[in-house]
Order: structure tokens, then C-alpha cells, then sequence
């Protein structure tokens, strides 16, 4: 299914500290299972093996390996940073859309089945479309 990854090459001494953060009572889980996933992938057990054992998601496993292989043991004690998209909505934007949804009032909102409807759904009709006379469901 998924290509088996190579073994992930660790270090005497990089091993002796992993295993100590592992064993160590007072580290952050979060830092303990990054530190479990590189001791499992330096072992050379499969990415989606290792992510079913540790509870993490395999794109978070080859993530922690990625930041080992490039930075050693500091890339497992900071917190990865997300790539986000610098934000579509302008201030400008935000506040035309504001004032479109709050000073205009839409072509479908005219129709009074629809005003029954939208009453209905906000809790202030309790009655069902079909008990009400002349109202036609379409």
C-alpha cells in the first residue's frame, strides 16, 4: 500500500537521549511520543506501523522524521508552525460584506413562506407548513 521507508539513522548519542526524554517522568507527552516515533523509524518499522502505534497520523510521522533528519533532536523540542495563507479578507472586504448582510435585505427573504420558514427555524413558530391553511409546499 504505502512504500516502506527507510531506516532513519540516529546516533549513539542521539539515541541514549531519546530514550532517556521517553523514560524521563517529567517530559511533555508531546515531545515523548516525537520521541518514540524517531526510536521506532531508526528501527526501520513502517511510517503507518508506527503512526498506528503511537496514535499520530502518518503525515505527523513522516512530518517528525522530515524535522529529525534535518535538524536532530532541537527540531523535536519546537513546535512545528503551520503554513498558513496570509488572510483573503481585507479589512475593506470584512467590512462591505458587513454592511451588505446587515443594511440589505435579500430578494428571498420577500416571500412569506419563506419569512414562515426562517421564523420556524429561529423558534418563533412552533407550527408545522402543512397544519397552516392556504400555505402551498413546493
Amino acid at each position: 500500500m504505502f512504500a516502506q521507508a527507510a531506516a532513519l539513522p540516529v546516533t549513539a548519542d542521539q539515541m541514549e537521549q531519546l530514550e532517556a526524554l521517553v523514560r524521563a517522568g517529567s517530559t511533555p507527552q508531546r515531545l515523548a511520543k516525537k520521541c518514540r516515533v524517531v526510536l521506532l523509524a531508526s528501527q526501520g518499522v513502517a511510517n503507518h506501523a508506527i503512526a498506528q502505534q503511537t496514535g499520530l497520523s502518518r503525515p505527523t510521522v513522516i512530518a517528525i522524521r522530515r524535522a529529525f533528519a534535518q535538524a536532530g533532536l532541537d527540531a523535536l523540542e519546537r513546535r512545528q508552525k503551520r503554513k498558513k495563507p496570509s488572510p483573503i479578507l481585507t479589512p475593506e472586504l470584512q467590512q462591505k460584506i458587513l454592511d451588505t448582510t446587515l443594511k440589505t435585505k435579500p430578494a428571498a427573504f420577500q416571500r412569506p413562506e419563506v419569512r414562515r420558514e426562517s421564523a420556524r427555524y429561529r423558534g418563533f413558530v412552533s407550527e408545522s407548513p402543512r397544519s397552516s391553511p392556504g400555505l402551498v409546499c413546493g
